[in-house]
C-alpha cells in the first residue's frame, strides 16, 4: 500500500511539473512591441533580462526580428533598434543577417566598438561558410603537406626551371607611406628604392637617393655608409637574400616547414604554412589555394624590435623574364610605424649586377 502510495505521489509530481510547463507563454511579438510602447529601448532590455532569468521561450522567427528591428529603425528608434537585434543575435548568433544590421544600428548610437564587434562576426560567420563550401567542392584536390603547398606556388610563379635560369634580379621601387617623409624617413612620399639579388645568396636594398644601402651574403649583414662596411648582426636580412622569398630551397639553413591547415584571408581560400627558422623565429605564410600564390607573410620580427609584428601582403603578379613576381606589397608594423607600401616600377631579370655591389672591398 505504502508502495502504491509513493508511486503515486510521484506521478501526482511529475503532472504537476509537466502542467507548470505546459502553461508558461512564450513571448511573442506583441509584448515586445508593448514594452517599446511602454517604455521603448529600457523597458525592452528589462524584459530581456526578465525572460532570461525565467527561461520563458521566445516565440520570434528571424524573419521578425528582422521585421520588427527595421519597423523601429524607420521611425528613427535606433537605439530601440540596437536592442531588438542584439536580443535577437542572442536567439540567432549564425545569422549575418541580423548581425550585419545590428553594427549599423550600434553605429547610429553611437557605440563603436560594439559595431565592430557585430561585424567581426558577421566576417567570421561569411568566412565560415564561404571555407565549409570551399572544402565541400574540393575534396582530395587539396595540398596534403607544406612541401606539396611550395611546389604549386614554385609552379604558379614560372616552374622551377625557369627560376634556376634566374641569375640575378633587379628591382625598381616607388615607396609610399603616411608621414611628411614617408614611412621610411628617407627620401619622402615616393621614394624611389632599388632592390638587388644575384645567386648565390647576395641581396643589397637602398634608396636611390641616399648612399646608405644594406647588403648580405645571406651570413653577414653590412650597413653601407659612404662606402664604409659595418656589420649590423641583423640575421633578418640575411633571409632576404633567397630569390622568391627562399621558397626555391625551403629547407636550406634548417628552416622548417609546417602545413597548418585551410584558412580565409580576405574571402579568399589560403593554405597557413608555418616557417620555423633555425634561430627560432618563425613565419606565418598564406598561400591563395587557387593561384597558389604567396599572398600574406606574417611574422613576429620586425628589423631592430623583435617584440614588433609585421605583416606583408603581396599583390599583382606579373610576369617578369618567365618568373612571376607580385609588383605591390603592402607591410603593416603596428605601432612602430604607419603601413607602407611598395610598388614595383621597373623589374630585370640577368642583367650585370657585380659582385663588388654585394660585398665589402676585399683588404
Amino acid at each position: 500500500m505504502r508502495v502504491l502510495v509513493a508511486v503515486g505521489v510521484i506521478l501526482l509530481s511529475l503532472l504537476t511539473t509537466i502542467g507548470q510547463e505546459a502553461a508558461v507563454t512564450p513571448l511573442t511579438r506583441v509584448r515586445l512591441e508593448q514594452a517599446l510602447v511602454q517604455g521603448g529601448s529600457d523597458a525592452l532590455r528589462a524584459l530581456e533580462r526578465e525572460t532570461r532569468a525565467s527561461g520563458t521561450p521566445v516565440a520570434l522567427t528571424e524573419a521578425e526580428w528582422v521585421e520588427l528591428a527595421a519597423s523601429r529603425w524607420q521611425q528613427g528608434a535606433a537605439d530601440e533598434a540596437a536592442a531588438l537585434l542584439a536580443w535577437a543575435a542572442h536567439h540567432h548568433p549564425d545569422s549575418r543577417s541580423i548581425h550585419h544590421r545590428l553594427a549599423v544600428a550600434r553605429f547610429a548610437v553611437g557605440d563603436e566598438d560594439g559595431a565592430l564587434a557585430s561585424m567581426g562576426r558577421v566576417h567570421a560567420l561569411r568566412r565560415e561558410a564561404g571555407l565549409s563550401r570551399f572544402l565541400a567542392r574540393s575534396g582530395d584536390g587539396l595540398a596534403k603537406d607544406a612541401s606539396e603547398v611550395i611546389e604549386r606556388h614554385v609552379q604558379a610563379t614560372g616552374g622551377r626551371r625557369a627560376w634556376e635560369e634566374v641569375d640575378t634580379l633587379s628591382l625598381h621601387l616607388r615607396v609610399f607611406g603616411s608621414g611628411e617623409r614617408g614611412a621610411t624617413g628617407l627620401g619622402g612620399e615616393g621614394a624611389g628604392m632599388e632592390r638587388q639579388y644575384r645567386r648565390p645568396g647576395l641581396f643589397r636594398q637602398g634608396f636611390v637617393s641616399s648612399e646608405r644601402f644594406v647588403a648580405t651574403d645571406g651570413k653577414t649583414v653590412w650597413n653601407v655608409d659612404a662606402g664604409q662596411w659595418t656589420p649590423n648582426g641583423d640575421s633578418a636580412f640575411t633571409r632576404l637574400a633567397s630569390l622568391n622569398f627562399g621558397l626555391l630551397e625551403p629547407t636550406a639553413g634548417g628552416a622548417r616547414f609546417e602545413l597548418v591547415g585551410v584558412d580565409v584571408l580576405n574571402f579568399t581560400p589560403v593554405y597557413h604554412v608555418r616557417r620555423t627558422f633555425e634561430e627560432g623565429v618563425t613565419e606565418e605564410l598564406y598561400f591563395a589555394v587557387e593561384t597558389g600564390f604567396l599572398v600574406e607573410v606574417r611574422s613576429p620580427y620586425t628589423a631592430g624590435t623583435p617584440f614588433m609584428h609585421s605583416f606583408m601582403s603581396f599583390w599583382d603578379y606579373r610576369d617578369v623574364g618567365g618568373i612571376k613576381l607580385p609588383f605591390v606589397q603592402i607591410r603593416n608594423m603596428g605601432p612602430l610605424g604607419p603601413p607602407h607600401g611598395l610598388v614595383v616600377q621597373s623589374a630585370e631579370v640577368n642583367t650585370e649586377l657585380a659582385e663588388s655591389r654585394f660585398l665589402p672591398p676585399k683588404k
